[in-house]
């Protein structure tokens, strides 16, 4: 049964390979937007009050979507209940949890509206899985925030097992207890495993590889892939994950809402917006789509989950748009992370992170294991640093050149560890102003 379900899934996402090739993929788009409108229009009473009394068709759906305001987090704690499907019932039980590392906690229900044979999710899966030269049958061996129990860490056991595989990993390994002293335990296991493909979040990854490297350590096999997902990364930390591991680093772009699909090509910044698995925008603060090469806010509409259906939602993600491809592709020229990544300087200006740190290119980086900032005041800076091996005096005054330059006070602190996530993940900062 499950060959047969991999099967179907592996040719529903090689159909997708072939309408993006012959041009089919803009009247498929239409045709799932005008399906999804419609029905929000007779289950959700929100937005059956914004589309009461339009009749929506393959040729308008575009027009109405465009209609319609924009969906922020606020608005949906708002209106609660009023903007779910009318059939999440009380004792409705499959939601999820989003943003609790942005502060911006979101609870909500998930109800797929499905298209061809299976939900959008696994077909794009299978699809990016495609393009990396990987089929949906290959072993995946993940570095995420698994939970792992604690008869198991006692037992110097720090992944789970994940029998289905497909399409996030046979075998799961925690970022939550990957330090120097286990880390032996993960380089075993992973090569008794030997999977073909590398998943997981790039601060995980580039952990795993910073290990290898200290020890002057090589994985016993060859990898097909290593895909990257659910963290921003620049071209430098790819470069660094591809040297170690010696095979091709893909990124993906997508959040738990799932309305959003995109995926980046081995040594490129472009991110690549799949029209079938929603539609996205890339809009100014006035919610004007902004032109090629400016910078804007990604707001996505997705085609699978209408039990809390993500309409013309902000994510609070920052792009700069890079056009759309005939098929409708829409490009991302640059992920700059979110919005409200920004420190102030002296003088009370928001400074972005992504472009002022990682657009600096300085070497010290490199030194570095794990580092948050934290700041409560402006143009003052506390960066607390897990120092790598290489990390040394020339290191931190690079570090403290690089930002006193700019204009920020900036005072290091050095631990053993920074505290991830309940999902594993490294938050990067911290800002109370």
């Amino acid at each position: 049964m499950r060959n047969k379900t991999l099967f179907r899934i592996s040719l529903t996402a090689m159909l997708y390979m072939m309408y993006f090739h012959i041009g089919y993929s803009l009247l498929l788009q239409r045709r799932f937007l005008t399906k999804l409108l419609i029905y929000i229009q007779e289950h959700n009473e929100y937005f059956g009050r914004l589309l009461q009394g339009k009749t929506i068709t393959i040729n308008n759906a575009m027009n109405i979507l465009h209609g319609l305001p924009l969906l922020s987090k606020e608005l949906i704690k708002e209106q609660g209940r009023q903007i779910y499907s009318d059939n999440i019932t009380e004792s409705w039980t499959n939601f999820r949890n989003t943003g609790g590392s942005t502060g911006e906690p979101l609870f909500f229900p998930i109800c797929y509206l499905k298209s061809f044979y299976f939900d959008q999710e696994l077909i794009h899966q299978a699809y990016l899985y495609n393009k990396m030269g990987c089929s949906v049958t290959d072993k995946i061996a993940a570095i995420d925030g698994s939970r792992i129990n604690d008869e198991d860490v006692k037992n110097n056991k720090y992944w789970n097992v994940n029998k289905s595989g497909f399409p996030y990993g046979t075998i799961r390994y925690s970022t939550l207890h990957l330090n120097e002293e286990n880390f032996i335990h993960y380089y075993n296991s992973i090569n008794i495993e030997k999977p073909r493909i590398l998943r997981g979040y790039p601060s995980g990854v580039k952990t795993f590889c910073q290990y290898l490297k200290e020890r002057n350590l090589n994985l016993s096999f060859k990898l097909k892939a290593v895909y990257l997902t659910s963290e921003n990364f620049d071209e430098e930390l790819a470069a660094y994950i591809s040297d170690i591991l010696g095979c091709a680093v893909w990124g993906q772009y997508g959040h738990t809402e799932v309305s959003v699909f995109a995926y980046k090509k081995p040594h490129e910044t472009c991110y690549y917006c799949s029209p079938l698995y929603g539609i996205t925008e890339i809009l100014d603060e006035n919610g004007n789509h902004v032109k090629k090469g400016e910078c804007g806010e990604i707001v996505v509409t997705g085609f699978t989950n209408v039990g809390l259906p993500f309409v013309r939602y902000k994510t609070g993600d920052l792009a700069i748009y890079g056009g759309t491809q005939r098929n409708g592709t829409v490009v991302i020229s640059n992920l700059l992370g979110r919005s409200k990544d920004f420190v102030y300087d002296k003088q009370g200006e928001k400074v972005y992170l992504v472009g002022f740190i990682f657009g600096g290119h300085i070497k010290a980086f490199n030194d570095i294991r794990e580092w948050q900032i934290h700041q409560k005041e402006k143009g003052k800076l506390v960066i607390t640093i897990v120092k790598g091996v290489s990390f040394c005096q020339k290191t931190e005054d690079e570090l403290l050149s690089f930002f006193e330059k700019e204009g920020f006070a900036v005072e290091l602190i050095y631990r053993d560890k920074i505290e991830k996530t309940m999902r594993g993940k490294q938050k990067f900062l911290i800002q109370e102003i």
